[in-house]
């Protein structure tokens, strides 16, 4: 099942959520992914299918991270966002899903690195339904 944590977080909001991610650390039962409400609203019907909806996402992979990871990636996202030619940044969107509904993982360096937090990700669907065993 997929869960949408926070949703509607505005560019006037981006401060106080990034304070309060930031205060997050270890880790729980999840993983977490940051993107555009329009998306996320169709994860939660649908899953995750490795689209290209925002160019700081690799094609052909779903990148995922712990919640500790949470606040640099809505860092991440928004400035991204915010460097778009829209005149507004569409609001963004917190996901969690349970890290059982993940069979096979891997690290993705690039993102790692870039974000500054383990970041991983899986080429295949994360479906509603899946409930497989985690392995890494």
């Amino acid at each position: 099942m997929f869960e949408i944590t926070e949703q509607d977080i505005s560019k006037d909001d981006l401060t106080s959520v990034i304070r309060k991610w930031s205060n997050i650390t270890g880790k729980d039962a999840h993983f977490y992914h940051v993107t555009t409400n329009d998306r996320a609203t169709r994860i939660r019907v649908t899953g995750l299918y490795p689209e290209r909806t925002l160019q700081i996402y690799p094609r052909g992979k779903i990148l995922f991270y712990e919640r500790s990871g949470v606040a640099k990636w809505i860092d991440k996202v928004s400035q991204y966002l915010l460097q778009q030619d829209n005149a507004e940044m569409p609001k963004i969107s917190i996901v969690r899903f349970k890290k059982s509904m993940v069979r096979l993982f891997y690290k993705d360096k690039m993102s790692t690195r870039n974000s500054m937090t383990d970041t991983y990700y899986v080429t295949d669907p994360i479906k509603i339904g899946n409930n497989t065993t985690l392995s890494v």
